[in-house]
């Protein structure tokens, strides 16, 4: 995905914050057809930002569609998402996960790191959407993460694969 795709907004300014305020003046208000250029100008931002998110999500979607159960896919897309940091494209990409049953243990080493910021975001749909997702998270990897962090091998010999699922799961917990 391409970074340059998505450009977030500016941070709101001044002059922003005095052309709100010089909208809604009662002068401007008595013309119609100004208040409606004033309104067409201002919205004119909004899409442009929405209409990146929509090119983006295209091509995230022809990814996604390709492998649409393949945990490396995910992987893949996964950090491509993270790279954008927008919390709306994140909790999107998020609510697609949901709706699959490829969670891994390896996704869950990604997203669990982020959570945390999304749960404190001000908005509700970004906090239902993270809390339903740990849960399926808990539900599904429960098993794995105890039996691993319980087993202990009994072998001389050094076991990588072991020891690097010992180490995620440790991460999870």
């Amino acid at each position: 995905v391409d970074q340059e795709l998505y450009q977030p907004p500016p941070p709101p300014s001044e002059s922003n914050n005095m052309y709100l305020m010089r909208l809604y003046t009662p002068e401007q208000t008595n013309d119609p057809l100004s208040v409606l250029n004033q309104l067409k100008e201002q919205q004119t931002t909004t899409l442009d930002i929405l209409n990146q998110r929509f090119q983006l999500w295209n091509k995230l979607k022809s990814q996604w569609m390709q492998a649409p159960n393949d945990t490396k896919a995910a992987i893949e897309i996964l950090h491509s998402v993270i790279k954008i940091k927008d919390d709306t494209v994140f909790v999107d990409f998020l609510h697609i996960l949901h709706a699959t049953d490829g969670l891994s243990l390896d996704l869950c080493v990604l997203l669990l790191p982020h959570i945390p910021l999304l749960l404190q975001n001000p908005h509700d749909h970004h906090t239902v959407i993270c809390l339903s997702l740990c849960l399926k998270l808990i539900k599904g990897l429960s098993n794995v993460l105890k039996d691993t962090t319980d087993q202990r091998y009994s072998s001389k010999l050094v076991d990588l694969v072991f020891e690097e699922r010992l180490e995620k799961c440790n991460i999870c917990r």
